[in-house]
């Protein structure tokens, strides 16, 4: 081998042994300035930033519905999911959005994927805009242009990127309001303790309270009765493709007679046992994962399934090419184990699947129970059951039409309406609206007797 390959390969290996921060600095920075270059530099990022303070906050100050992310999952990272797709929603139901990205988040992403990005900032869509900056900017900003509300997903973040008189959970009153998505089990972070007194302050403090789940709802509650219930949702938009071609590396599972698939992360609670003993008891179907490794490596994931022949995973895919293998499963899948913390989980991807017009087999997770059209498994024989039930199933229209109604019934638009009604009314309001829009009281019986009909 020639040297000059041999030292390249080197090079690759030490700097794949340095921790994020060096390999950032040694070649992110052409890539994504750090904070002093951001501010000091005389170029288009200063125009940008120039056309952000100038033209669109003011509007925005006008606007009885502006209402700004603070730093959060980059808008292009690999989970493109609830901070990203309520932005969305919000922005196409009215508001005025501006989502940040704090400047060291995007380690992940590929600049390709931002095509209209200039630096600081770009335009998204109408009325969304992402914005790059440092948190001591965006609380600068904050102060400065006081919208109508600011919402965050982890207590931590008000202390980082909000003005000193919001940042105390305690302040009131408060010109803008705080909103505190409540979006998972805390035991989920490897620093649930550090974080569980700002937490509950938050609970206490939030201007509004939001919950993904009713086991995340029924604990807030236990400290404040108006917590606004806001489950995730779908864009049907996006899963509209009809005559979506099989993606490539598809296409050796897909000469399976049956294709069972998940997406997603693939997280400690990830139902291994379940998956390969159904592969097992299927050795004809192909068993196919689409997703990233959470706490866990790609390398790891490929052991796991290299002694199961029909067992694929084809790694992480964009949002956009998601409907497009999707659309090649013939059954799609929520394998989990039951802990607190997928109790506690309302998953992005069920929605997704029904608009996908996807039959759907699930480990019973509270969530999933309140949907019709689920089928029910908690061994490996019933989900094999289920698969074969929900592929009967997915012939009927009647069936059909019971994944297309589940998945208009829960929209990011409707999801929007009801926290900009809270934004704007209160949390009552949109608390009763919420109700209102919840599936028939027999939805659980429903679901449960779905699941009865594959465990007899």
């Amino acid at each position: 081998m020639p040297i000059a390959q041999l030292t390249s390969s080197g090079a690759k290996l030490a700097f794949g042994l340095l921790p994020p921060w060096a390999q950032y600095h040694l070649v992110g920075r052409w890539r994504r300035p750090p904070t002093h270059e951001y501010f000091s530099a005389r170029n288009e990022r200063d125009l940008d930033w120039a056309v952000l303070e100038k033209n669109i906050l003011p509007a925005r100050q006008r606007s009885a519905t502006a209402i700004w992310f603070l730093p959060t999952h980059s808008w292009n990272s690999g989970a493109f999911q609830r901070p990203q797709q309520l932005a969305r929603g919000l922005a196409e139901s009215g508001a005025e959005v501006l989502y940040f990205e704090q400047w060291t988040f995007n380690h992940d992403v590929a600049l390709s994927t931002v095509p209209t990005a200039k630096g600081a900032l770009w335009e998204v869509e109408d009325r969304l805009h992402v914005v790059r900056a440092p948190d001591s900017a965006v609380a600068a900003m904050v102060a400065r242009h006081q919208p109508a509300a600011v919402i965050m997903f982890w207590p931590q973040q008000a202390q980082r990127a909000l003005p000193a008189d919001l940042a105390r959970a305690d302040a009131a009153p408060r010109a803008v309001k705080v909103i505190y998505d409540v979006i998972d089990e805390l035991s989920l972070l490897d620093d649930a303790d550090a974080v569980r007194q700002a937490h509950e302050e938050w609970v206490r403090g939030a201007d509004l309270l939001i919950a993904t789940a009713d086991d995340l709802s029924h604990d807030l509650r236990s400290r404040r009765n108006d917590v606004v219930q806001l489950p995730n949702a779908v864009r049907l938009e996006d899963w509209s493709g009809a005559d979506l071609p099989v993606p490539a590396d598809l296409l050796k599972a897909r000469c399976a007679p049956v294709v069972v698939g998940y997406y997603g992360a693939i997280a400690p609670w990830f139902d291994w046992k379940l998956w390969r003993a159904a592969a097992r008891l299927r050795p004809d179907w192909a068993f196919v994962l689409i997703g990233y490794p959470y706490a866990s490596s790609e390398e790891s994931i490929r052991e796991r399934i290299a002694t199961e022949p029909n067992m694929f995973f084809l790694g992480k895919k964009p949002y956009g090419e998601l409907p497009q293998y999707l659309r090649h499963f013939d059954v799609a899948c929520i394998p989990f184990i039951l802990n607190p913390i997928t109790h506690a989980c309302s998953p992005v991807k069920l929605f997704e699947y029904f608009a996908g017009g996807k039959p759907v087999v699930s480990t019973p997770m509270r969530e999933v129970l309140k949907y019709k059209s689920i089928l029910l498994a908690a061994t490996a024989s019933e989900f094999v059951a289920q698969v074969e039930a929900a592929q009967e199933r997915s012939r009927q229209p009647e069936y059909q039409s019971l994944l297309a109604r589940e998945a208009r019934e829960n929209t990011w638009r409707e999801r929007a309406n009801t926290l900009l009604d809270a934004v704007r009314h209160g949390p009552s309001r949109a608390s009763e609206l919420r109700r209102s829009e919840n599936a028939p009281a027999d939805a659980k019986a429903g679901a449960n007797a779905i699941g009865r009909e594959g465990h007899g």
